[in-house]
C-alpha cells in the first residue's frame, strides 16, 4: 500500500464494518443520573434572562440610536474620540 495513495475499497469497507460494530456495541449507561443546580446558578440564570429581556425592550429612540451606530460600524464610518471613551470609563 502506498503511503499517499488512496486506500482500496476493501480496506475502506473493513473500516466501516469495524466502526459500525463499535457503534452498535455501545450501550448508554442505565440508571438514574441526577443533576443538581446550585442556588448561585439559579440566580445567574434569572439575571441572564432579565438582561436578555431588558435588551429586547428598548424604547423607539434607543432602538433607532443602536441601529444608527450599527450602520456606522458596518460602513466603517463610526468614530469616537479616545478622550470621550476614557471620560465615560472614568465617570464611575
Amino acid at each position: 500500500m502506498k503511503i499517499y495513495g488512496t486506500p482500496s475499497l476493501d480496506k475502506l469497507n473493513e473500516y466501516v464494518h469495524v466502526r459500525d460494530k463499535a457503534v452498535d456495541a455501545f450501550t448508554p449507561p442505565q440508571g438514574g443520573d441526577e443533576a443538581q443546580v446550585s442556588s448561585k446558578a439559579k440566580t445567574f440564570s434569572a439575571v441572564l434572562t432579565a438582561v436578555k429581556e431588558a435588551g429586547l425592550t428598548r424604547t423607539p429612540a434607543e432602538q433607532e440610536r443602536v441601529e444608527t451606530i450599527a450602520r456606522q460600524i458596518q460602513g466603517n464610518t463610526y468614530a469616537r474620540p479616545g478622550v470621550s471613551v476614557a471620560d465615560r470609563l472614568l465617570e464611575k
